[in-house]
């Protein structure tokens, strides 16, 4: 992960070389094939389009439940001496 832009460079030279490692690109190489064939078969009959559609739609929409998550907390008692939240006492009061 890169933290700060200070470790962009360090980053890169990484990638640099894990990219170089011959190892490391076959099997990536051999994963991405696959994963690619695999993938048409898992979803073979399925209307992606049709299903991502309707989750984007199910996460617009409100959850019934929210009310329940939003009660009101009890008020916490103050110490005497202090007003309302964001207030202050005047003098001579």
């Amino acid at each position: 992960m890169i933290d700060t832009a200070q470790n962009l460079k360090e980053y890169k030279k990484r990638l640099k070389k894990a990219l170089d490692n011959k190892f490391l690109r076959s099997a990536m190489g051999t994963f991405a094939t696959a994963y690619k064939e695999a993938q048409s078969r898992i979803f073979q009959g399925v209307d992606v389009e049709g299903c991502a559609g309707r989750s984007h739609r199910a996460r617009m929409r409100p959850c019934p439940a929210w009310k329940s998550c939003m009660r009101p907390s009890r008020p916490r008692p103050r110490p005497p001496g202090q007003g309302a939240p964001g207030r202050q006492r005047q003098k001579g009061q």
